[in-house]
């Protein structure tokens, strides 16, 4: 079931300027995202993945298209999100995707994030989270704002992220320590990296007792999945981390262009039932995926 979204109000036929910002010299600059309602950007999200089961390695690719509009949501700008395709690469056909509802993003200090979760896709459902992740990266809690020159550190708030979407996963959640750092400054553009890594200690409360021990050296695990198969359920957990690296635009604060790079480590029960309760043991995954997301309009 699609999630409901809150009504956006105030959304205008012509562009009204909410702020506007002075360019200082490359050597200081502080973060802050100047929208402009009416505003219409459309983005391209590219994935690569290669997953190891035991000894069997396979790779797949796809593309996705989102067109992003800026309108209020209270005072607040805000972007809605509405998917357009759906390609797996490299020749597979373009499925439309526009069914699935819209989300809403904001860079803004008091903006919030709406996922609208693709149930029943999880084609979808993972570019959906991953959009939410490159917005995450530069967003008002990854501590940007405490950024001025280029080296700067700053540690952002803990993340908690959560895929369930009550029917391909019954469970899907993770817990990372967020730092960021501003690693190039030039006249027109700003560079991030942000580093999403496992907390020294996690908050994240194992699903299931025998998903409690670290599956990678004493990192505690930071991630847990239930996945429904056709004959069962898959049950995984283990560590996470990945990096963003961001290229922003000085003027408005959007995002050009950004990649990441996303490592998932984890042991894996086939189970018989729900409750987890009849379950066999399964060769360690190992998961790279290295994405893309481009600023395709204007």
């Amino acid at each position: 079931m699609k999630r409901a979204l809150p009504v956006l109000v105030a959304l205008m036929t012509f562009p009204v300027i909410l702020s506007a910002q002075v360019i200082e010299g490359a050597g200081r600059y502080t973060y802050e995202r100047h929208y402009t309602v009416g505003e219409r950007m459309e983005y391209e999200l590219r994935t690569r993945r290669k997953l190891e089961i035991g000894e069997r390695v396979t790779r797949s690719a796809a593309v996705a298209r989102s067109e992003h509009l800026v309108a209020l949501k209270g005072e607040i700008p805000h972007e809605v999100v509405a998917w357009l395709t759906y390609r797996k690469l490299p020749d597979g056909a373009a499925r439309d995707v526009s069914d699935l509802g819209p989300s809403t993003v904001s860079l803004h200090s008091g903006g919030q994030t709406e996922m609208a979760k693709p149930a029943g896709d999880p084609a979808m459902l993972g570019m959906v989270t991953d959009l939410v992740t490159f917005y995450v990266a530069v967003g008002p809690k990854s501590g940007i704002t405490r950024l001025e020159q280029e080296g700067d550190r700053a540690m952002g708030e803990p993340v908690t992220g959560d895929w369930s979407d009550g029917e391909t996963f019954p469970l899907g959640q993770d817990k990372l320590a967020v730092e960021i750092e501003m690693t190039g400054l030039s006249e027109k553009q700003v560079y991030f990296e942000t580093r999403f890594r496992p907390p020294a200690e996690t908050s994240l409360e194992a699903y299931r007792p025998w998903m409690k021990a670290p599956v990678c050296g004493d990192t505690p695990n930071n991630w847990q999945m239930v996945r429904r198969q056709p004959n069962g359920y898959l049950a995984a957990w283990g560590c996470e981390e990945f990096t963003v690296r961001s290229t922003v635009d000085r003027e408005t604060g959007r995002i050009l262009r950004a990649t990441m790079s996303n490592d998932v480590a984890r042991a894996v029960r086939f189970c018989a039932d729900e409750e987890l309760s009849a379950c066999q043991p399964t060769p360690q995954m190992r998961e790279h995926r290295d994405l893309e997301l481009v600023l395709l309009h204007p």
